[in-house]
Parts: C-alpha cells; sequence; structure tokens
C-alpha cells in the first residue's frame, strides 16, 4: 500500500466536513435554539435596513422604543448585513458565515495540534472534531457561536507561536483574537487559566511580575470593558437587555443547582456523553489518563477551565445546549491523542492487528452514532419545515394585513421566532401576561394588533370581551387592538 499523505488526508476531511454541513443549508430558521437564531438574524437585518450603525444593535422585540439593546459584541450580525448588501436579506448567508469559521477552526486547530504534539495526532483531532454531532449544527447555524470558539483556537495557537518564536506578532495576533472571543461571548473568560498557562511556558513561576503579561492583559480586557460598558449603557436608554449581567437569576452564579442531580444528569451525561456518542465517550475518558508533554498540558488545562466555566455559569450550560461548545475542543483532542498513538496513519502502512481491528471498530461506532444523532436533529428540523411550509400561508396573512410600521403583541413564550418572520416590530408576551390590563396599556403606547398561535391561547375570552378577531385560521390569530 502506498504511503498516505497527510495533506491528502486533510483535505478529505475538510470535504467531508463542509459536504456534511452544506446539507440543506438554505432552511428557515427553525428548529432547535430558532430563537436564538431569529434574534441574531434580526439584529443583521435591522443593521442592514436602517443603516450600519454598529455601536448601536437593534432587536425586534423593542416594543416602541428605538430597539437598542445591550447585547453581545454584535461582530457577527454586522458581517451578515454586510452580505445582505449584495445579496438583500438571505439567512443562508448567516449559515455561510458560521460555515467560513468553522473551516478556519479546523485549519488553525490542525496547526495548533501539531505544535504541541505531531502530524497523525493533529490530523485524528480535527477529523473527530469535525465528525462529533453538536459541532456539525452550529458550525452551520445562525449564530455567533461557532466565530467565537474559532476565535479561541487562533488565540491560542498564536499565543503558543509566540512562546516558540518570540515574534511580537504573534503576541498581537493572540491578545487581539482572544479578547474577541470574550467581547462575542463573555462566558469566553475561562480562557484567562490556558492564557496563564501560556505565560507560565514562556516566562515561568514569575510571569505575573513581567510587563508583557500585563500588557497582553490589558490588550484583551480593555476591549471588553468599552463595549460592555456602552452596552450597558443602550440598557438604561432603551429597558433592552440579553440579559448578560442577571447574576443568580439567569445564566451565572445560579449555585443551587450545583447541588441538583439534574444538572449533573442533563449537561454531564445527556449532553456531553450524547455530544461525543458513547464509545467516544468512553475513549474519552480512558485518555484522560494519558501522559501528556509540557505544551500539551495546555490541553488539560482548556478542559479543566470548561468544567470550572460549567459551574460558573450552571444556568446558560443546564438550559442551553450550545454554551456545551468549549469541551468540544479539548474532548476531540484526547479522542485524536487516542487514535494517534494506536493508529499509524502518515508515513506507514496500517498493520492490521486484533487490537487495530477493535479500534477501527469503535471508530466505526463513533460515526455511526455520530450520524445518528445528527439525522435525528434533521428528522426534527424535517418536522418543523413542514409546518413552516403550512404557516407559510398565515405569515403572508399577516403581512397583508398589517403594515410594515405596525407594532404588534406577539402572544407565545417570549420567543422573538415568530416576530421575526412577520417582519414586524412589538411587544413579546406569554399567556399568563396576556391581560386586559397589559394590553390597554400596550395599546396606549401604539400596539395595534395582538398576534398569535390559536394553540397558544388557552382562553380567548380576554379578546371576546373588548377586542374583535379580524382573521384565523387553523395556525394563527389576529386581534386588531382598538
Amino acid at each position: 500500500m502506498q504511503k498516505l499523505k497527510s495533506q491528502y488526508i486533510l483535505i478529505l476531511i475538510f470535504f467531508l466536513a463542509f459536504i456534511f454541513r452544506i446539507y440543506e443549508i438554505n432552511q428557515p430558521l427553525v428548529g432547535v435554539h430558532s430563537w436564538k437564531q431569529c434574534d441574531t438574524a434580526a439584529i443583521a437585518r435591522n443593521y442592514y435596513e436602517n443603516g450600519y450603525n454598529f455601536f448601536y444593535p437593534q432587536i425586534d422585540w423593542r416594543g416602541n422604543t428605538s430597539g437598542v439593546a445591550e447585547t453581545e459584541f454584535p461582530v457577527y450580525s454586522f458581517i451578515v448585513s454586510l452580505i445582505y448588501h449584495f445579496v438583500d436579506v438571505y439567512e443562508p448567508a448567516g449559515r455561510f458565515v458560521s460555515l467560513t469559521f468553522f473551516i478556519l477552526l479546523i485549519f488553525f486547530l490542525y496547526n495548533l495540534v501539531f505544535i504541541l504534539s505531531n502530524q497523525s495526532n493533529a490530523l485524528w483531532v480535527v477529523f473527530i472534531y469535525s465528525i462529533l454531532p453538536m459541532t456539525i449544527y452550529y458550525s452551520r447555524a445562525f449564530m455567533p457561536d461557532q466565530m467565537m470558539i474559532t476565535c479561541s483556537v487562533i488565540g491560542l495557537y498564536y499565543g503558543l507561536k509566540w512562546v516558540k518564536n518570540n515574534n511580537e506578532c504573534f503576541f498581537i495576533l493572540s491578545a487581539s483574537f482572544i479578547s474577541l472571543a470574550v467581547l462575542i461571548k463573555l462566558t469566553s473568560l475561562y480562557l484567562v487559566f490556558p492564557v496563564i498557562y501560556i505565560f507560565i511556558l514562556k516566562y515561568g513561576k514569575l510571569f505575573i511580575i513581567r510587563i508583557k503579561t500585563w500588557l497582553y492583559f490589558i490588550i484583551v480586557m480593555l476591549p471588553v470593558v468599552l463595549w460592555y460598558a456602552h452596552a450597558h449603557q443602550l440598557y438604561l436608554t432603551t429597558g433592552l437587555t440579553y440579559g448578560i449581567w442577571g447574576y443568580g437569576t439567569d445564566k451565572w452564579g445560579i449555585w443551587w443547582l450545583l447541588s441538583n442531580y439534574n444538572f449533573y444528569k442533563i449537561v454531564f451525561w445527556e449532553r456531553l456523553c450524547f455530544g461525543l456518542t458513547k464509545p467516544g465517550f468512553i475513549i474519552f475518558i480512558i485518555a484522560l489518563f494519558y501522559r501528556l508533554n509540557d505544551e500539551e498540558n495546555i490541553i488539560r488545562i482548556w478542559l479543566l477551565s470548561v468544567l470550572f466555566y460549567f459551574f460558573v455559569v450552571s444556568g446558560g450550560n443546564y438550559v442551553h445546549d450550545y454554551y456545551q461548545l468549549p469541551f468540544w475542543i479539548p474532548a476531540a483532542y484526547f479522542i485524536g491523542k487516542f487514535y494517534s498513538e494506536n493508529f499509524i496513519l502518515v508515513g506507514e502502512i496500517l498493520i492490521v492487528r486484533l487490537k487495530k481491528i477493535i479500534l477501527l471498530v469503535i471508530l466505526i461506532l463513533i460515526c455511526i452514532s455520530s450520524y445518528r444523532t445528527y439525522s435525528e436533529v434533521l428528522k426534527n428540523l424535517k418536522i418543523n419545515d413542514i409546518s413552516y411550509e403550512k404557516l407559510y400561508v398565515s405569515i403572508n396573512e399577516v403581512k397583508q394585513l398589517t403594515a410594515p410600521k405596525d407594532l404588534v403583541v406577539v402572544l407565545g413564550n417570549n420567543d422573538p421566532t415568530f416576530l421575526y418572520f412577520i417582519g414586524r416590530k412589538g411587544w413579546l408576551v406569554t399567556i399568563e401576561q396576556l391581560t386586559k390590563e397589559y394590553l390597554k396599556s400596550k395599546i396606549l403606547n401604539g400596539a395595534k394588533y395582538l398576534i398569535g398561535f390559536n394553540s397558544d391561547l388557552k382562553n380567548k375570552k380576554i379578546m371576546k370581551e373588548q377586542y374583535f378577531s379580524i382573521y384565523e385560521d387553523q395556525f394563527i390569530f389576529i386581534v386588531k387592538l382598538t
């Protein structure tokens, strides 16, 4: 057998990863976390429609305000809005932006692992990362999370390059990309631990007294402080926020969850085991006990810092599976290392032995499990697509019966998906909040219509007493507020 060439293997991984993710790239923003995708898409659309004022991101659930809100750094939505300038509002553009950042991640992850260990390990790691079901789904989602993960990897890669080459350009690039990762997702502050380890590799235990250490963290944190201070001023102006600072009430600081059995069951068993596939999870646990060299230990630090982040941001991790995205990089590294040390891919022919046959079978099981897991996600999306097709007529009716500038109240579960689809601005309300007093206050603030799904309206008495329905089908209702 002819010797395998690493560059051909890497190209093949790129190609297969791209093919898996390009499938139905033009599907509507429905399914898993449609609310997050539609919120991100709404900011991009508002940039495109209202002018490219980067520092004033606007949301749709704005009521009668300007819509500027306290958000994470909106660079992802802004990039998509620039593409809209050439293709109009076309949601797959956002998916392609995520996919582009995934391809960049594969390139830099390969080079990062190559620096830490060897070429064979690098190929295995990018292959394992590429086939994990959660990385497939979220690397094509209309969300900034893939961009954040990519910036994290690039930042650590250039940090290690700086340690080896002492090139000031690498120093600046590392700090800049780590800063961008934290700007996009403030939870990326867990990266402080791998970064500290980079400085320990460079300067030893006395890294703390080095001027460059402090310069690095100034470069990282100054833009973060400036942006989030500015974003908070937007909140004070309009009262609109993504709940970034909800300590103890929203995403982070919910310490009671740490004593809750369901937290560990959902996050560590259902999410992580599900995401690695059961065969992959077993390999991961075994590989955790492998000895790593000094530079490789940055991956162990990364893993531990991610686990620490799980506990601090317990609320976010408990509710949302995409909060676990930082875990898949170190997890793929350990699984890749396991296979790298038990298979010889580059430069030698595979020697067929019982051990290798067993490991090959396990690898095939990982691939099959990953495919089945992702297929289930696609199946759910198909179901939602069918619902979307049935609902499409109703959405067009809303657009015909209401004017683009009309403010609306959308009944639901505080989910902005439908508000995004109908292209209107207004308020989100739950069935518990929907009272006469609530509607009267919204009418005074300019609300013209109450819109929602019939399945969400358990009691129509509120409407029938004072308001009248001007349109209703099996999916939605529209009530003109008078």
